[in-house]
């Protein structure tokens, strides 16, 4: 135990040593510049997903690069709020609802036919 305390007491006091104000700024600037990247790449495949307009895709894309992540509350804005995906779900959903009640309709025509003969 007291190997692991002196290993221990080692390594703090070494880093305690080194680390400065430099290496603290300069791993939060890598650690912002990852995250700019990590947002970046996020939105382009974002917005690539929730819309064909090709100045809405560019408009998120430039706001994101030029201004950083932190003006990504404005891309929450201005992104469509559903992706083509689920927009064509709800199209096809839509489209099967007026199929059935056209089905539906003939069924009781038919019905109605028969009860009348």
């Amino acid at each position: 135990m007291k190997i692991i305390m002196f290993y221990w007491n080692v390594l703090l006091n070494f880093l305690i040593e080194t680390i400065t104000i430099k290496w603290v700024a300069i791993f939060f600037i890598i650690y912002y510049l990852i995250l700019w990247i990590s947002v970046f790449l996020w939105v382009i495949n974002d917005i690539s997903n929730r819309t064909d307009k090709l100045f809405l895709q560019i408009l998120s894309v430039i706001i994101i690069f030029l201004l950083g992540p932190l003006w990504i509350i404005i891309y929450f804005i201005i992104r469509p709020k559903k992706t083509l995906i689920e927009k064509s779900y709800e199209e096809i959903e839509c489209n099967l609802e007026i199929l059935m009640d056209d089905i539906l309709k003939k069924i009781e025509k038919k019905k109605k036919k028969k009860k009348k003969l």
